[in-house]
């Protein structure tokens, strides 16, 4: 008897073995080294850690987003846009107004540069940012619709030219207070599915309080302790 116990003891032990065996393997297998270029190029398509640009960072706010608005993701491609595939060019102002239009209906304007006369402005090729919306999303654009990069940066689709023609807008949003400080940093990446997994460390500093999201909704309480003590942050 004691040596059927043994046995069956000795064949459990081989089977957790083997069952840690094939996880250590598994998660070694769909590990992926996060400091890697192409990870890092992923990742940095979720925003800019400053909240001024692309409505800040969609995927942290505290409310939940699942889906982002096409003028988000128009302005997303347009961060990741290569020099080339941006001209610059300066318009003159137009007649009996203060701004440069682009339409005949003076809908579409840009505020004047230093010298009172011209718009320095970028002219962008629909078709250099539908194939980076395209890289990025893994469609094609479907509706081509104005949108803004910023408080002060407004993209104006030129129907006639087929170019979006980007430049500091009209109406200007300036935010007076505090300015909020983001730290994003990985901290493993999985691959499963053939789906990235990125997994990572989030915080945001407001008028000396941390937030674990960038609408200032959920409070760190124990990172705003330690950041009151000590507001260096080793990143």
């Amino acid at each position: 008897m004691k040596n059927k116990l043994s046995t069956i003891l000795v064949i459990v032990c081989i089977c957790i073995l083997i069952i840690l065996s094939i996880n250590i393997f598994i998660t070694k297998h769909n590990s992926i080294d996060p400091d890697s270029k192409s990870i890092q190029k992923i990742y940095n398509i979720l925003g800019d850690n400053n909240l001024e640009f692309c409505e800040g960072l969609p995927f942290y706010q505290g409310r939940k987003t699942t889906k982002l608005s096409n003028r988000n993701k128009l302005c997303l491609a347009y961060r990741m846009l290569d020099d080339k595939d941006i001209e610059s060019e300066n318009l003159k102002k137009t007649k009996k107004s203060d701004y440069c239009y682009i339409d005949s209906e003076q809908k579409n304007g840009f505020n004047l540069d230093k010298d009172k006369e011209t718009c320095n402005t970028q002219v962008i090729a629909k078709n250099a940012l539908n194939k980076k919306f395209k890289e990025i999303f893994g469609e094609e654009i479907k509706a081509y619709v104005d949108f803004q990069p910023s408080g002060n940066i407004a993209c104006y689709l030129d129907k006639e030219k087929g170019s979006y023609i980007c430049g500091r807008s009209i109406t200007q949003t300036y935010v007076i207070g505090w300015t909020p400080t983001t730290y994003r940093i990985i901290s493993k990446v999985k691959e499963k599915d053939n789906k990235l997994y990125i997994y990572d460390y989030y915080i945001m500093i407001n008028n000396d309080k941390c937030y674990q999201d960038n609408d200032g909704l959920k409070e760190n309480i124990k990172c705003s302790d330690k950041y009151t003590n000590n507001t260096k942050i080793d990143t």
